[in-house]
């Protein structure tokens, strides 16, 4: 799949408040996250075209005159992969739209649901995954706003129902997050300083 580079714009206020934004619009977890974490100890991300101005970035929620070609999401399904490498790793994706009674989710292929209360989370923790498949998953999740919690737990569990106790282990556990930018072509990544930072996608 063709891919776009991550850029470090951890220096662009903008980034920050539509990030924080995107968070405030969604679920439990993601309030949980934003009440809790220190975000400052990390770094953000973009996913963009080469022939970007840092300086005079386009607004966030507008896909601007930048050529994608729905390389972004490309972009995030190879960190995906690379992540789920790690012992532990899982990312959720949050759904605020389905409900866990609905049929259809059944039959989503790879499909992995967990809930909380009524909520719904795709969860990603399967290393055999292949980008292309993963890719189908990140755009299984509703958008507007779309968010990825990326983290590594200490004790793998399996269970479907998430409980308090989870919600509490994710976000001390927490590796990174992501939210949709420029209309869901590409995406913003708050990644923690506790890892390696995933620049080295750039590289072959």
């Amino acid at each position: 799949m063709e891919t776009l580079k991550l850029y470090d714009i951890t220096n662009s206020s903008p980034a920050w408040e539509y990030f924080r934004k995107q968070l405030q619009m969604g679920t439990t977890l993601a309030a949980r996250i934003t009440e809790a974490v220190d975000f400052s100890l990390g770094k953000m991300f973009a996913a963009l075209p080469e022939e970007v101005d840092l300086g005079d970035l386009p607004r966030f929620e507008e896909t601007g005159t930048m050529q994608w070609r729905r390389r972004g999401f490309a972009t995030l399904a190879q960190l995906v992969k690379r992540f789920l490498a790690i012992s532990g790793a899982v990312v959720l994706l949050q759904d605020t739209i389905a409900s866990p009674s609905e049929d259809w989710l059944r039959d989503w292929e790879n499909r992995d649901i967990v809930s909380y209360n009524q909520e719904v989370y795709w969860r990603l923790a399967n290393p055999t995954l292949d980008e292309e498949d993963i890719l189908s998953l990140l755009y299984s999740a509703t958008f507007h706003p779309w968010s990825a919690f990326f983290y590594v737990q200490g004790h793998p569990g399996r269970s479907s129902v998430l409980s308090d106790t989870d919600l509490d282990e994710i976000v001390k556990t927490l590796s990174g997050v992501a939210v949709g930018v420029f209309d869901q072509e590409s995406f913003l990544l708050w990644w923690s300083d506790r890892l390696p930072t995933p620049t080295d996608l750039n590289s072959p």
